[in-house]
C-alpha cells in the first residue's frame, strides 16, 4: 500500500491509500475531495512512486554441507529460489519455506549438488 498525502488550501490535509501501485502508474492525475460541509475541491496532483531497493540475501557457510541464507520480513512478496545451473537456468521454489526469527526471513540449506545457485525474486 502507498500513501498520498496532499495539502489543498493551506487547511486541509487529505490522505489517500492507494494499494497495487507500480511505478508505470506515476504521473498527473485529478483528485476530488469534499469536506464535511459538501464544498469540493478539485486539484491536479503528480503521483509519484517509490520504489523500494530489492532486498540483500545475505549467504554464510556454516558447516560442511550447510549454508545459512537470510534476507528481511520486509521483502513478502520474494520468494527464495535454487537452480543447479545458470545455462539453462531452471529456478524451483527451495522447501522447506524459510523461517522468521528477529526481523529476517532465514534458511539453512544443505545443497546437494556441489555448485546450487540461489536468488529471491518475485513471483
Amino acid at each position: 500500500m502507498r500513501s498520498c498525502h496532499c495539502l489543498w488550501k493551506r487547511l486541509l490535509l487529505v490522505t489517500a491509500v492507494l494499494s497495487l501501485v507500480q511505478p508505470t502508474n506515476a504521473g498527473l492525475y485529478s483528485m476530488l475531495a469534499a469536506n464535511f460541509a459538501g464544498t469540493n475541491y478539485a486539484s491536479l496532483l503528480n503521483l509519484s512512486v517509490l520504489v523500494p531497493p530489492p532486498p540483500v540475501l545475505t549467504a554464510t557457510h556454516i558447516a560442511a554441507n550447510q549454508l545459512y541464507l537470510a534476507w528481511p520480513t520486509g521483502a513478502v512478496n520474494y520468494t527464495l529460489y535454487s537452480s543447479s545451473n545458470l545455462l539453462p537456468a531452471v529456478w524451483i521454489p527451495v522447501v522447506p519455506a524459510p523461517a522468521i526469527s528477529n526481523g529476517l526471513f532465514r534458511a539453512i540449506i544443505s545443497p546437494t549438488n556441489s555448485q546450487p545457485y540461489y536468488r529471491l525474486s518475485q513471483p
